[in-house]
């Protein structure tokens, strides 16, 4: 049961990571903007949705501060706009992925503010 369970953080963090690692520039990032959470602007369908300021400031607050984090984005950068791509050109996706994982991360994030911001 406690396997269970820390498996199972383990595998929230790094969705809580992934997420909210978000792109810097460069491709459309299925909304584009200057400065993109690939995979979340993909499922809300604009670069503008309220919850991406949460994560954008999450990984410059947090990610950014580490080696491991830093590594992550980097390798977010790498791999996230081709998901990006099918996700925002996939209708009935879009809400599956926002719905599924983005909010939920977002969620978290902005429950553990407290936490983390300075």
């Amino acid at each position: 049961m406690k396997k269970g369970i820390l498996t199972l953080i383990v595998i929230a963090l790094i969705a809580v990571m992934a997420i909210t690692a978000c792109g810097g520039g460069g491709g459309n990032g299925g909304g584009g903007g200057e400065v993109g959470c690939f995979i979340a602007t993909a499922a809300y369908g604009t670069s503008t949705a309220s919850g991406l300021d949460t994560l954008r400031a999450f990984r410059d607050e947090v990610l950014l501060q580490n080696s491991l984090g830093s590594q992550l984005v980097g390798l977010y950068y790498e791999i996230s706009p081709p998901l990006a791509d099918f996700i925002s050109g996939n209708e009935a996706l879009r809400p599956l992925v926002r719905e599924l994982l983005v909010d939920p991360v977002v969620w978290v994030v902005e429950a553990t503010k407290n936490l983390w911001q300075y």
